[in-house]
């Protein structure tokens, strides 16, 4: 008694599916558009932003490149300068010990070692 019920139940339960995915087929969504320029005028002016935008960005990071490597380079320069001032005046330093030194082999004065112990203290204080 139920057997025959429940067939026809399922009978028309799959004619139902079929009519649905049929239906499901033949609707379909909207597509999306996209806002298109209304003339000529408007088309070149997307294209040319489209062009222009990246190229600005390249410029402006450019910019910001060359000015951190110019900041770099002074840095270096500055540097540069006071290591070669520093070695200047280490040279002048050995310098003196060298010629005190000599002086005191040749005349063998006293007074010259206190003088070649005067340069030595200078020089360590310049190398530290």
């Amino acid at each position: 008694m139920f057997a025959p019920l429940c067939r026809s139940l399922i009978d028309k339960v799959k004619l139902l599916e079929k009519q649905v995915s049929r239906v499901a087929l033949t609707v379909r969504m909207p597509a999306m558009r996209l806002a298109r320029p209304r003339s000529l005028s408007g088309l070149l002016l997307i294209g040319f932003s489209l062009v222009a935008v990246p190229l600005f960005v390249a410029v402006v990071n450019a910019a910001i490149q060359i000015r951190s490597l110019a900041d770099e380079s002074r840095t270096l320069v500055r540097q540069g300068v006071d290591i070669t001032r520093h070695n200047q005046v280490l040279f002048e330093e050995i310098a003196a010990l060298e010629r005190t030194a000599r002086l005191y082999q040749v005349l063998g004065k006293r007074d010259l070692l206190d003088v070649y112990r005067n340069n030595q203290q200078r020089f360590l204080d310049t190398v530290r």
